[in-house]
């Protein structure tokens, strides 16, 4: 009989803070009949530290049927029960064994309707060369150390400044620690992703974070919902990177507290889609949207941590292909998880779309983009180029996780990929699958007008989802509609 029990987020958080991450053996994808996903609280107010996940048991029934199931929606497909009764962590996997061998097969020509190839990315394009101011003498005094970071630790201080005197978040990083992990590194990720000989650069660049934070802070439109940089400096071997303090903790930290209503919800949510259509008009692709890196500062939202973010698109317009699954694993878009092969075996969908771009399953139970060579014919078996993944629907994908964890405290699944049967029952039912989740869960459902909006936004499909743009416009926000971002604050 299946337990209508849903994950508790705040019962796994207290579980977990006596948990550090451990690499856990075994782990083969579909071959697997048990899996689980932790949850851990070890949280960095200015930059996230370690992932959080939530556990349960796989029902091995159902995930053998996930195994063989098509892409129609079956009726007849049955929900695991949810439960959180341990914790543990599991391998970071794609949930789909190992990938492929990387080969060097001469591949036929792609349909491309632009003369540049949007899978050739620069993951050097925002870094700051640390040619830095020195650190004034004398105007910063130490309030207390916030937490320890993978790059630099975390203050908290107050800065004066003749007259204006303001509290600041510092996280002190190493110059020599940050050069060691770029030196030499590819900087083409696709290239890194399908040579594993080549070095990769580390997913989380702080050079990065202070190049895209240094060019957020000279613009004069720049939203109360994007954490802002105040200062960067330099102290010998050691940069600081100084930021607004954010006061209120961070989102995970509320959702862990129990029930938040639906107006609070629907006012984050706007601050958020704000923050990220302003990053997204900048050429900005955030790559770890989380609950842990949404911090409150007087009752409103700012997103910050950009170690992993991207140039989106080009000055041209070319929309850029991205190939590592970066980010927390629960929040990542199904079709982050991208076979390490230059090419797959797929079903040639019955309609084609017109940039011969599309979403599919394929041989071996991969969801990803692909595209189809010339001469593939509607439904019959063909090879299609892997295609990688765009960053502001990916960057959706993750605001939606946050949106439903937000709802009911609990996020919907541990990794979307198939063989999560909480995600394989979403991808199988449409935008009925969220609906389905929390009604077996026995969870009450948010307005309607939030569930469309919530549903659109999980679509496995990135095609289909709204952009932040559009998502502002939904019915949802209708009452939002035409107000400046200032007057979106606390309520």
């Amino acid at each position: 009989m299946l337990s209508s029990q849903s994950p508790s987020f705040s019962a796994c958080g207290r579980a977990a803070g006596a948990y550090l991450l451990k690499a856990e053996p075994g782990g083969n994808g579909s071959e697997d009949t048990t899996r689980t996903a932790a949850a851990l609280v070890a949280k960095d107010l200015v930059q996230k530290v370690l992932k959080r996940l939530l556990l349960r048991d796989a029902d091995t029934s159902l995930f053998g049927a996930l195994q063989r199931q098509t892409d129609i929606p079956s009726p007849n497909l049955e929900l695991p029960a949810s439960e959180c009764n341990d914790i543990s962590n599991c391998r970071d996997y794609n949930g789909h064994g190992k990938s492929p061998t990387p080969t060097s097969s001469t591949l036929s020509t792609p349909v491309l309707h632009s003369s540049q190839d949007p899978r050739i990315t620069n993951l050097g394009y925002f870094r700051s060369n640390l040619k830095l101011p020195t650190l004034p003498r004398g105007e910063f005094t130490l309030v207390r150390k916030l937490a320890a970071g993978i790059n630099g630790d975390v203050f908290e201080y107050r800065w004066h400044r003749g007259l204006l005197k303001q509290q600041a978040a510092v996280k002190k990083l190493h110059h020599q620690r940050l050069l060691d992990g770029l030196s030499n590194s590819e900087t083409d990720e696709r290239a890194v992703h399908l040579d594993p000989r080549k070095k990769a650069p580390p997913a989380e660049d702080s050079l990065t974070e202070i190049g895209i934070l240094s060019y957020l802070a000279t613009q004069p439109d720049l939203p109360p919902y994007l954490l802002r940089m105040l200062g960067v400096f330099n102290d010998g071997p050691v940069t600081w990177l100084v930021t607004e303090f954010a006061d209120g903790g961070d989102l995970f930290d509320l959702v862990a507290s129990g029930y938040i209503a639906e107006a609070k919800v629907q006012r984050y949510m706007w601050q958020l889609l704000k923050a990220l259509a302003y990053l997204h008009a900048h050429g900005i692709g955030h790559r770890d949207v989380s609950l842990e890196n949404l911090l409150l500062k007087d009752g409103a939202v700012q997103l910050m941590d950009f170690g992993m973010s991207v140039q989106s698109h080009s000055t041209s317009g070319t929309v850029y292909r991205y190939f590592r699954a970066v980010g927390k694993d629960s929040y990542r878009a199904p079709e982050t998880y991208v076979p390490a092969s230059p090419r797959v075996k797929v079903i040639t969908p019955s309609k084609i779309p017109a940039d011969n771009i599309a979403f599919v399953k394929t041989a071996c139970s991969h969801l990803c983009n692909v595209c189809l060579v010339s001469g593939s014919v509607p439904g019959r078996p063909s090879l299609a180029d892997v295609w990688g993944y765009t960053t502001p629907a990916a960057d959706i994908f993750s605001a939606a996780v946050c949106f439903f964890t937000l709802g009911w405290q609990c996020p919907p699944w541990g990794k979307a990929v198939l063989s999560d049967s909480m995600f394989a029952h979403v991808y199988t039912h449409g935008d009925r699958g969220v609906q389905g989740l929390l009604r077996h869960w026995r969870k009450p459902l948010l307005s309607a007008e939030a569930m469309q909006l919530l549903g659109e936004m999980l679509r496995p499909d990135p095609s289909k989802r709204p952009s932040a743009t559009s998502s502002l416009g939904k019915p949802w926000f209708a009452a939002m509609s035409g107000i400046p971002s200032e007057a979106v604050q606390s309520g």
